[in-house]
């Protein structure tokens, strides 16, 4: 009786102690998820922006931003593969600071069971369903190119889309939309006989718009007298005047004449004049050689495309209009392609890799906290010249990185819509030499002096540094 008396005890004992590690596997396993998708602060929330189309034709979206997303003919069926006609598109562009921290989507990538930051151009979130809500797919096939507009430079993204279960899952290389451009412009080219060397264009380039422009034909250029018109071998001219209308400048065009001469007005603007000579009169009309609209922006792309290579190695320097905002909400002139087959959250990136970065271990001193708050906080360090942005859960850390070359700034924030900071200026006082003998350090946070609730109050963080 003793014997199956113990042998039940240690029946159960064991089951019980079967069952305690089952449940805490499970919440081992719900903490992994949750930092893959954690919202910092509940209740700021991102929206999705809503497209109806009609794709029994080709569908070109721009988004406020200037995010292009082209949908092609017939590009959706219905969960019984059937063609649909009208379609909703969702879409949300995580671009900025405050989109990606509010987002909560993690900016860590694991390959191989090793452990990599991220540095992103940005992501995009996709979804579709019928007029009456039912989910829609992308047709076997098919691919919706998406143009995302991004404040992160140059560089050689990839293409990753989003599994809740297992973190970010590579796709494949991104094609800048230069690159999409270069088989379309060798084709022009080919098209035109070799005439059109737009590589070579140093000037100002000017968009012909057919609907508006009046062209001029039959210019007289000489190459020896004006070298710089070379490189627009091939292109068109249009009226630069404003006190003609088309049938007067065709009047003037059609007329006879003893002779036609270029001369050039003002070689800053590209602006020239046609003169047409009949015995002792003369008319003279200004003109401007302009690009056809296809080949202007394909030209603009080739362009880009070499200017950003200079700057990435450092052989040209980033004009004004391309100096990159702290905040990530200024108008960029970047943009990646990146082509997709299915519905779901993308992230164009490239493992985060530096030479100098600084490690260390890290405590986060950010007030008179509970220990549960410690646990709870998030702490964000972001180099918006980077497009870094790494999250870190609790008031320390034994290896926490930074690249004391760029800006950073490191952020806590709290679900009560509070926030402690450690500005770029913090940063900058600090004595890196000192830093990486000790290999540890205390940062103090201070407060921010108001709560956001907002995107757009984590964007102007940075706006007021």
């Amino acid at each position: 009786m003793k014997n199956r008396i113990s042998a039940l005890i240690t029946f159960f004992v064991i089951m019980i102690f079967a069952m305690c590690n089952q449940v805490s596997t499970n919440v081992d396993v719900s903490s992994q998820l949750m930092k893959i998708i954690s919202k910092p602060i509940s209740n700021i929330e991102l929206g999705f922006t809503t497209y109806n189309v009609d794709v029994s034709t080709n569908q070109s979206i721009t988004t406020d931003r200037g995010t292009k997303i082209e949908i092609p003919q017939d590009a959706f069926v219905d969960e019984n593969k059937q063609p649909i006609k009208n379609a909703v598109i969702k879409f949300k562009e995580i671009t900025t600071v405050g989109d990606i921290i509010a987002s909560g989507i993690t900016m860590n990538y694991d390959s191989a069971g090793v452990k990599y930051d991220f540095k992103t151009a940005g992501m995009f979130e996709i979804a579709g369903t019928t007029p009456d809500g039912k989910p829609i797919f992308i047709q076997d096939g098919k691919e919706i190119n998406i143009e995302l507009v991004s404040q992160t430079g140059a560089g050689d993204f990839n293409l990753y889309k989003l599994d809740e279960n297992k973190g970010w899952q590579y796709m494949g290389d991104i094609a800048s939309p230069e690159e999409k451009t270069e088989a379309e412009m060798l084709e022009y080219e080919k098209a035109e006989g070799g005439n059109v060397h737009l590589d070579d264009a140093t000037m100002q380039l000017i968009q012909f718009n057919p609907q508006t422009d009046i062209a001029i034909q039959n210019v007289p250029v000489d190459y020896n007298k004006f070298p710089e018109l070379r490189a627009l071998n091939g292109a068109v001219w249009k009226y630069a005047g404003n006190d003609k209308t088309y049938d007067e400048i065709e009047a003037s065009l059609n007329a006879a004449v003893d002779s036609r001469e270029l001369t050039l007005v003002d070689k800053n603007k590209m602006l020239y004049s046609l003169i047409l000579k009949k015995k002792d009169k003369s008319i003279e009309i200004p003109i401007i050689p302009v690009l056809p609209e296809k080949v202007y922006k394909l030209a603009l792309a080739k362009m880009e495309k070499e200017r950003k290579k200079l700057i990435a190695n450092n052989q040209a320097p980033i004009l004004a209009t391309d100096k990159i905002d702290d905040s990530l909400t200024a108008e960029s002139a970047f943009s990646n392609l990146a082509r997709i087959k299915s519905f779901g959250t993308y992230n164009c990136d490239i493992i985060y890799r530096f030479p100098d970065l600084v490690q260390v271990e890290a405590n986060f001193e950010i007030g008179d906290i509970t220990q549960k708050e410690q646990k709870a906080v998030s702490v964000y360090i972001v180099s918006p010249q980077e497009g870094r942005i790494i999250r870190y859960y609790g008031t320390n850390t034994s290896s926490f990185v930074f690249n004391p070359s760029v800006s950073n700034t490191l952020l806590a924030f709290f679900e009560d819509n509070t926030v402690m900071i450690f500005d770029k200026n913090d940063f900058q006082q600090l004595d890196i030499r000192q830093l990486m003998n000790d290999k540890k350090y205390s940062f103090k946070f201070k407060p921010y002096s108001q709560k956001v609730k907002t995107v757009a109050d984590i964007n102007q963080i940075f706006a007021t540094l």
